[in-house]
């Protein structure tokens, strides 16, 4: 990556929880870039700027109001996941970079991907409701390849195209349009990653890069230094079921280098 792509690409964190470890090596990874959390009130709250001086946190709200959009998503449930889907999109649109790198904040990945016009995909095929729901808004969609690799780099113009594209001839927002396919479709659902992903695979023809990913480290005991020498994106996911059967598994697939998730 050159100088002048590190200096272009803003990176944005898009955390509800301050996870200092994760937090911390990633400002290792990332030592020329000053990274930006987009977080909730309570952990700006609670941070102590001294501690954080190499990063920049920014209230979520100030991005996208959670009150205003609960009211449009109430109706579909889990509006928490929602409302950070959509705040990703948000963020690219507000962001003085052309080029945002959106990163889960839950994952450490490696600098690498962080480049303009880079498609990651792990090589599993979408998931039909996401396929179902591109299809909808797009008139098209990729059902070869996944792009839900908990991180994206968006280009603002592509986005901003994207987004017009599906507000044409409809007098709604881009949101609003988002709910009215989910609420009328029950087999589809948005996802910010997989639809950005079919568009600059479908229109931009950019070609996928294949990547290896592991999103059960909290089953593991290894280093994150360790992980990424087998791994290009780690992620930690307590939140999700675990058992003995899948700690054995991800212990297993680690070893062997095989991505999960």
């Amino acid at each position: 990556m050159s100088v002048k792509d590190k200096e272009k690409i803003g990176i944005y964190i898009v955390a509800k929880f301050l996870n200092k470890e994760i937090f911390r090596k990633m400002h290792n990874l990332f030592k020329d870039k000053k990274l930006k959390i987009v977080t909730t009130p309570e952990v700006i709250k609670a941070i102590n700027p001294d501690e954080w001086q190499n990063f920049l946190f920014i209230n979520e709200n100030d991005i996208l109001n959670k009150l205003f959009i609960e009211e449009k998503i109430n109706i579909l449930g889990n509006v928490g996941w929602y409302y950070q889907q959509f705040l990703k999109y948000k963020i690219v649109l507000t962001a003085p970079e052309e080029d945002v790198h959106i990163i889960d904040g839950d994952s450490i990945l490696n600098p690498s991907l962080s480049k303009p016009m880079m498609l990651a995909t792990t090589g599993r095929v979408s998931y039909n409701k996401y396929s179902n729901f591109s299809k909808i808004a797009l008139g098209d969609y990729c059902k070869k390849y996944s792009f839900v690799t908990n991180q994206m780099v968006f280009n603002k113009k592509i986005l901003r195209e994207m987004l017009d594209f599906i507000e044409n001839h409809n007098e709604k927002n881009w949101m609003d349009i988002s709910v009215d396919i989910m609420k009328d479709n029950k087999d589809s659902i948005f996802s910010e990653y997989q639809l950005y992903g079919n568009y600059i695979y479908l229109r931009k023809k950019i070609k996928p890069t294949h990547i290896k990913v592991f999103r059960r480290m909290d089953c593991v005991k290894s280093s994150i230094t360790k992980a990424l020498e087998k791994y290009e994106l780690v992620a930690y996911e307590p939140q999700h079921a675990t058992g003995a059967l899948r700690i054995i598994r991800a212990n297993i697939l680690y070893r062997l280098g095989i991505s999960l998730g």
